[in-house]
């Protein structure tokens, strides 16, 4: 997650003394993890109900379509129509995402290759024509390269939602980090949410 370098920096800023530990997980062992008090907090796309976890929305950011450079563009919106399933690099992107993208394509087995870790699409994202969809963050980034160029669909998916997980009894340390965290997160979740799409491909 692109904000974890922030955040990092901001809680060694606030808090004297901290060892912190990262570490990347299915969003059933961060559910897990925060129950069993194992960890303080935990973000992850899908919300659940969890025994003695409490879930908020985050922040949330909307869905383009990246293309290799080279590729020939209708213009800065393009329709469902114009993509080829065979030259889909696919990300999965959760249940919502799933069900919109099978009514407009074939199932995710008919691209070109399926993926369930986004930062493996710029090694396999390299020919004119193919494409994919991905959270625009992570589009703007590969776009900096100066190697892709981004699209909006005249049809979006769904947004991309990410959730705050933690305990509903914290411990007093977990407790101390988020009373200093939380305000820092609503203020990054304000400036991602006013950021605006793309107004042109290039």
């Amino acid at each position: 997650m692109q904000a974890i370098p922030d955040i990092s920096d901001f809680l060694h800023e606030h808090i004297s003394n901290l060892h912190l530990r990262i570490f990347t997980s299915h969003s059933q062992d961060i559910y897990d993890l925060v129950e069993q008090h194992e960890a303080d907090l935990g973000f992850t796309l899908f919300a659940r109900e969890y025994p003695n976890v409490h879930v908020e929305p985050w922040f949330s950011e909307p869905m383009v379509v990246v293309r290799p450079k080279g590729t020939l563009l209708s213009g800065p919106v393009c329709t469902p129509q114009e993509l080829r399933p065979e030259n889909e690099v696919y990300n999965y992107n959760g249940i919502r995402f799933q069900d919109w993208h099978d009514e407009w394509w074939p199932a995710a087995r008919n691209s070109y290759v399926s993926l369930d870790n986004a930062n493996l699409i710029p090694l396999l994202l390299n020919k004119p024509g193919q494409w994919t969809i991905l959270q625009v963050s992570l589009a703007r980034r590969m776009a900096a390269t100066g190697n892709y160029c981004i699209q909006q669909l005249s049809t979006p998916p769904p947004a991309r939602h990410c959730y705050l997980v933690t305990h509903l009894h914290p411990t007093r340390h977990a407790a101390r980090i988020l009373d200093i965290l939380r305000p820092y997160l609503q203020d990054l979740a304000k400036t991602w949410n006013q950021r605006t799409l793309p107004e042109e491909a290039h």
